[in-house]
C-alpha cells in the first residue's frame, strides 16, 4: 500500500532527526535518524542498515545499545554524545528501511488497512511506527478498537479511538505524543470527504469483534427509511384544506363586485404611488448630500485643528515633577548664593570707600594743621 506525503510529512516532523547522545525517554532505546531504534534491531539490521554511515569505532560503540531499552539505554547516551546521524542517511534509511518495514507491520496489526484511503492508511503507519503493533494490556484498547473499526471503513471512530488515546499521556508533560495522535486524527478525518464521493473501494467482508459488531447496527440503524405517517392525518387535513379554498374563492367574489366609488379610490391611490416615491428619492437624496457635506466639514476641521499634545503618562509625569522640582531647588540655591556673595562685595565696596574717604580727610587734616603751624609761630615770633 503507499504512503501518502502528507503521512510522510507528519512521520518525520514529529520523529525528527535523532541523534545518539539524546535518549528519547519512556521505554525508547538510543535512536538513529527518523525514529531507528536500536533497542529493537539485532546487530546484523543495524550493519546492514547504517554500516556505512559511521566509522568502524563509533559502529563497536553503538553496537552496545543495540537491544537495550528505558534507563539502560539513558545511562548509554551520555557516552555516545560525539555521534551524530546526517541527514541525508537518516533520509535513506527512512525511505529504503522503516517505511517498508512498518508498512507490513501495519498490515499485520490491523487487517483491512490496505482499503483505507492512503491518508488514512499513512495515519495508521504513523501510529504504529510511535507504539508498534501491540495489542495486549489496558495500555493498547484503543489500538484493539481501531482493528476491529478498520475492516468497516469506519474513518470518524477510527480518529476518535486516536484522540481517547491520549488519556495514556495527559498531565506527564509529553504535549509531542498528545499533539501527535490529534494530527494523526485529523489526516484521517480529512480523507472523509472523498470516501463520501465514493472515492473508496469496499472493504473485504471479515469476522467483525463486539465493537465492530456495535458500530455496524449503529449504522444499519441509520439507514433505516422513516416510517410514513398515518393515513388519518392526512384524512382529517383534507377538509380543513377544502375550507380554506372555499374561504378564498369567496373572498374573490367579493373583491370583483366592489361599487364604483372603492374602485375609483383605489385607483387615485395607485396613481399617487409614483408620485410619493418620488418625494421620497428626492429627499433620500437631499439627506445624502447634506450628510456628504457635514462629513466633508468634519474631515476638514480634523486636518487643520491643532493637535493637542500627547498626555504625559503618570510615570512620566513624576519624572518630570522631579525635574522640575529639582531645577528650582538648584536655581533657589544659586541665587541664595549670588545674593550672599553680592552682598559680601557690597559691604567690602562700602568698607574700603568709608577707609579711602577717612584716610583721604586726615590727610587733609594733617597738611591743613601743617600749614597753620608755621603760620601760627611766625606770629608769636613777631610779637
Amino acid at each position: 500500500m503507499p504512503i501518502s506525503n502528507r503521512a510522510l510529512r507528519l512521520i518525520i516532523d514529529f520523529e525528527g532527526i535523532n541523534q545518539p547522545g539524546q535518549w528519547p525517554g519512556a521505554s525508547s532505546g538510543i535512536t538513529l535518524g527518523y525514529g531507528y531504534d536500536l533497542g529493537h534491531v539485532t546487530p546484523e539490521q543495524f550493519e546492514r542498515d547504517w554500516g556505512a554511515c559511521f566509522t568502524p569505532e563509533q559502529k563497536a560503540r553503538l553496537r552496545g545499545a543495540i537491544g537495550k531499552t528505558g534507563t539502560a539505554a539513558a545511562a548509554l547516551a551520555p557516552r555516545l554524545a560525539d555521534i551524530k546521524c546526517n541527514r541525508a542517511d537518516s533520509a535513506r534509511v527512512l525511505n529504503e528501511v522503516s517505511i517498508p518495514d512498518y508498512l507490513e507491520r501495519t498490515r499485520a496489526a490491523f487487517p483491512g488497512v490496505d482499503a483505507l484511503p492512503a491518508d488514512a492508511q499513512g495515519a495508521l503507519v504513523s501510529l504504529v511506527y510511535n507504539r508498534g503493533p501491540g495489542m495486549t494490556g489496558e495500555s493498547r484498547r484503543e489500538m484493539r478498537t481501531i482493528r476491529e473499526l478498520v475492516p468497516l471503513g469506519d474513518l470518524a471512530g477510527i480518529a476518535r479511538a486516536l484522540r481517547e488515546m491520549k488519556r495514556l499521556w495527559e498531565g506527564k508533560g509529553l504535549a509531542g505524543l498528545l499533539r501527535r495522535r490529534d494530527a494523526e486524527a485529523s489526516l484521517i478525518e480529512a480523507a472523509l470527504a472523498p470516501v463520501a464521493r465514493g472515492m473508496r473501494r469496499a472493504p473485504a467482508p471479515v469476522v467483525l469483534g463486539p465493537v465492530a459488531k456495535k458500530a455496524a447496527a449503529r449504522k444499519a440503524a441509520a439507514r433505516k427509511p422513516a416510517a410514513k405517517k398515518p393515513a388519518k392525518k392526512a384524512a382529517v387535513k383534507q377538509p380543513v384544506a377544502r375550507k380554506t379554498a372555499a374561504k378564498k374563492a369567496t373572498a374573490k367574489r367579493s373583491a370583483g363586485g366592489k361599487p364604483a366609488a372603492k374602485r375609483a379610490l383605489a385607483k387615485k391611490a395607485a396613481a399617487k404611488k409614483p408620485a410619493a416615491r418620488k418625494v421620497a428619492a428626492k429627499k433620500s437624496a437631499t439627506r445624502k448630500v447634506a450628510a456628504k457635506k457635514v462629513a466633508a466639514k468634519k474631515a476638514v476641521a480634523k486636518k487643520t485643528a491643532p493637535r493637542k499634545p500627547a498626555a504625559k503618562k503618570p510615570a512620566a509625569r513624576k519624572v518630570a515633577a522631579g525635574k522640575r522640582a529639582a531645577q528650582g531647588h538648584v536655581a533657589a540655591r544659586s541665587a541664595a548664593k549670588k545674593a550672599v556673595v553680592k552682598k559680601a562685595v557690597a559691604r567690602k565696596t562700602a568698607a574700603k570707600k568709608s577707609a579711602a574717604r577717612a584716610a583721604v580727610t586726615h590727610h587733609v587734616a594733617a597738611r591743613t594743621a601743617s600749614r597753620r603751624a608755621p603760620a601760627k609761630r611766625g606770629l608769636i615770633r613777631r610779637r
